[in-house]
């Protein structure tokens, strides 16, 4: 970080778990944040979200308690100003 007068103090990958207990409640979630949903007739947005879920639980099947899981990342960086 040295090019923008920085000191690297901290840098770690966060792991974020969003857990649903039903399809239903995993696809209003994703409803919520999925803004390009309005280049989509209103009608077709809950079809076109449950396409996107059936392929990604293909490939994430629920746990053996049968709850569906998210899984992000965050990567977060703590520096300081040289000089200071």
């Amino acid at each position: 970080m040295d090019d923008n007068d920085l000191l690297l103090k901290r840098a770690e990958v966060i792991r974020i778990d969003e857990t649903f207990k039903t399809k239903d409640d995993f696809i209003g979630w994703m409803m919520a944040w999925m803004t390009h949903l309005k280049r989509l007739p209103i009608e077709m947005h809950r079809y076109f979200v449950a396409d996107i879920l059936d392929h990604y639980l293909s490939n994430n099947p629920p746990d053996v308690e049968g709850n569906l899981h998210y899984y992000d990342y965050w990567l977060e960086v703590e520096a300081q100003a040289l000089g200071e």
